[in-house]
């Protein structure tokens, strides 16, 4: 059963009101990369849900009429914040301030839609229990200062919770887990939603697929360790700008606390959203409000024309959805769907950015459109390393065999082109061809080793020794025409030659493992 928001031919937004199968939701969702409001359903044993709310029941606050907003209450966004600094306090986490512009702090400043109002953002990083002081402190100055004055909100982003809480869950601490129930509620306070359980970008960061799993030998990851599971914590008034999600990912948020308003743009005006519509590379909108002010000043249109850019701020307006997220509803957020987020009330959430075959298409895009723009605004470095090799090849030159040595300079500057490109690539946009390779080689040989495992079995039964369950992704057909399109796209690009042998090899192995998969199907 669904209700809609907005609906129109173009971008239609729901709300379901009961948990969708896989089948269901890959069909009317992640194919046509479409969002959704999932129901509280989604969050069954969460223990987080009771144990970070003073709040009563979330059930109680579940929305069922999407076309009348629900009715603010006192109730909302009670979060248990002495709780959390009593079973998180030592987590070192990134924290942003938004107020009067703290002259003696060591934050990094960062100008943004407040200043004009007297407002700075300041970021930390800091022991969560420290954060949790500042919170507690701004509502005592809240109570005894008159309306109107401008207090601190201090918002919590981008807490890696999984990350830090099984950094210290060694596999004798696990296995004792069930004789400790509280201890247990805090260290695995949920666990991803079926629907959500096709993750290529966190299984390839961890060796578990979840963290409740236990250990398992898994291929190691090339390049670090990271992940993109996040808790958000924030008082009333915390936001975040308008953006798009890391690499192009999909990503869900789960209102653990609290309410939240959100406004998407569809992926098709996102080019309406920059200063200067034309190029991929400028700044983007900063929020809603501040657009709307500026607009409202006549300051919006070409700089030809004396303003400020962002002329096509009013079409993006006009296709702008805005939803409500109550507490426990999940929204669903598809790749390149601009969003902002603002929290109605003090609010706990948990986000996952996350990846597979599906969106994967869309990942490798917008990584060649960012290999494409470096390119292009390095172009006169690319002229001084040329010229640089040109004049290192003729010093050891012989006359008679001048032009071989120029066909090697050739070869070698170009090596040096493409070094720097990826590193700057990897830089600007936080991953590079070598991250995004690696990612698909170890979802690969996950995919190899449930095969391995099943034939061993004599293939049948539900078990799966590694991974999730083949009902919880698509067809192995659909992922393996997925990666291979994208592997005979790679092997023909202009830079293919000239990248690093880890990288080649990274990708040779990628078509060994889609060879040796395609044969098993």
């Amino acid at each position: 059963m669904t209700d809609a928001i907005s609906a129109d031919d173009h971008h239609p937004f729901i709300r379901l009101q009961e948990v969708p199968t896989y089948e269901a939701f890959l069909r009317d969702h992640l194919l046509p990369n479409r969002p959704c409001i999932l129901p509280i359903g989604m969050t069954k044993g969460w223990t987080c849900l009771e144990d970070w709310s003073l709040s009563s029941s979330p059930s109680s606050h579940h929305h069922q009429d999407p076309a009348t907003p629900r009715q603010a209450s006192d109730d909302d966004g009670r979060v248990d914040w002495k709780r959390l600094a009593k079973d998180y306090g030592d987590h070192l986490v990134p924290v942003v301030i938004r107020g009067p512009l703290d002259e003696g702090g060591d934050g990094v400043v960062e100008a943004g839609e407040g200043e004009e109002q007297g407002e700075q953002e300041q970021r930390f990083e800091m022991e969560l229990s420290k954060a949790v002081d500042l919170i507690l402190a701004g509502r005592r100055e809240e109570e005894q200062r008159s309306r109107g004055d401008v207090i601190k909100k201090v918002y919590i982003k981008d807490w890696h919770l999984v990350r830090l809480a099984r950094s210290d869950l060694g596999a004798s601490a696990r296995s004792s887990l069930d004789d400790h129930p509280e201890e247990r509620r805090r260290r695995l306070p949920y666990s991803t939603p079926h629907i959500f359980k096709d993750d290529w970008m966190n299984s390839h960061s961890f060796r578990m697929d979840d963290w409740e799993d236990r250990p398992r030998e898994r291929p190691t990851p090339t390049r670090g360790h990271d992940d993109f599971r996040f808790c958000y914590a924030g008082v009333k008034g915390t936001r975040t700008g308008i953006h798009c999600d890391v690499y192009g990912s999909y990503s869900w948020s789960t209102n653990v606390v609290g309410r939240k308003v959100w406004r998407f743009f569809p992926p098709r005006v996102a080019y309406q959203l920059r200063r200067f519509p034309n190029e991929r590379r400028s700044e983007v909108a900063d929020s809603v409000e501040s657009m709307d002010r500026l607009e409202s000043r006549g300051l919006l249109g070409k700089l030809a024309d004396g303003r400020l850019g962002w002329e096509a701020w009013p079409e993006a307006r006009s296709e702008m959805v805005e939803v409500i997220q109550e507490v426990g509803e999940t929204i669903f957020v598809p790749s390149g769907w601009y969003h902002e987020v603002e929290n109605l009330s003090d609010c706990v959430s948990l986000n996952h950015n996350w990846c597979n075959s599906i969106n994967l298409v869309s990942m490798y895009g917008g990584l060649k459109e960012a290999v494409e723009d470096v390119e292009r605004s390095l172009e006169d470095v690319r002229e001084m390393i040329q010229a640089r090799h040109r004049i290192e090849a003729g010093r050891v030159a012989q006359k008679e065999d001048e032009d071989e040595d120029e066909d090697r300079s050739q070869g070698t500057w170009k090596e040096e082109w493409f070094r720097l490109v990826q590193d700057v690539v990897g830089k600007d946009s936080g991953w590079d061809w070598q991250g995004f390779w690696s990612m698909v080689r170890d979802n690969l040989l996950l995919l190899l080793r449930e095969r391995s495992g099943k034939e061993e079995e004599g293939g049948g039964g539900e078990h799966e020794p590694e991974g999730i369950q083949q009902k919880l992704r698509p067809p192995l057909e659909f992922v393996l025409a997925r990666v291979r399109g994208l592997l005979d796209d790679f092997v023909v690009r202009h830079d293919y030659p000239h990248l690093s042998q880890e990288l080649r090899s990274c990708v040779q192995e990628c078509n060994q493992a889609v060879s040796l998969l395609e044969r098993s199907a």
